[in-house]
């Protein structure tokens, strides 16, 4: 739905305004969600009014040509811009407003927030860009030390293995070695005890 723009004519000079009117603010009373069509020209006009920034009226000679744009159609076609004509008016008491500044100020920093977001998504790409390198390296890294892991695992299971075997076998050798020198002490005192020993 397209915005309102607000033309503000002063000392001379005009200039352009968008502020964040939509067609849609028209068709609802008093910016409420419930939404409610317009009863005459001069209630969209009215509307319209009490929808500007404080210090603006529309331009007397523009509510009869206003009212006839917007209720001869102008409002089944949402997609085409408007443009309003308004005044600066002073407030009671004499004291100027500056209603304008304060609309140049707001797309100002409206403009800087922009900016801002936009310098700070593309800086937040480029970084998540940096990271992404160093992190398949990481990855990498890793799953090569995972495999490592796996492999010393493996060998270690393989040198506990052969460990136990040989264990196994040096106990069966002891065995055996005892017994052996058991028959020896055992024959070395027969031949001792034999009628011919010496």
């Amino acid at each position: 739905m397209s915005e309102i723009t607000l033309v503000v004519k002063n000392r001379n000079e005009v200039r352009l305004f968008r502020l964040g009117l939509y067609w849609g603010d028209l068709l609802s009373e008093d910016g409420g969600a419930e939404r409610q069509a317009p009863q005459s020209q001069d209630d969209l006009v009215n509307r319209l009014i009490r929808l500007l920034p404080r210090g603006y009226v529309v331009r007397q000679d523009q509510r009869t040509a206003l009212a006839r744009k917007l209720w001869s159609g102008r409002l089944e076609r949402p997609e085409m811009d408007l443009c309003i004509y308004v005044d600066q008016v002073e407030e009671e008491g004499g004291a100027q407003p500056a209603p304008e500044r304060d609309l140049a100020k707001q797309l100002e920093d409206c403009r800087r927030q922009r900016e801002e977001a936009e310098q700070g998504r593309v800086r937040a790409e480029r970084e998540l860009k940096a990271l992404q390198g160093p992190a398949q390296s990481w990855k990498k890294q890793l799953e090569t030390a995972g495999r490592q892991l796996v492999e010393q695992a493996e060998s270690v299971a393989r040198l506990q293995a052969e460990r136990d075997r040989l264990s196994r076998e040096c106990e069966h050798l002891e065995r055996e070695n005892q017994c052996l020198r058991s028959q020896l002490i055992e024959l070395t005192t027969k031949k001792r005890r034999s009628p011919g020993a010496r």
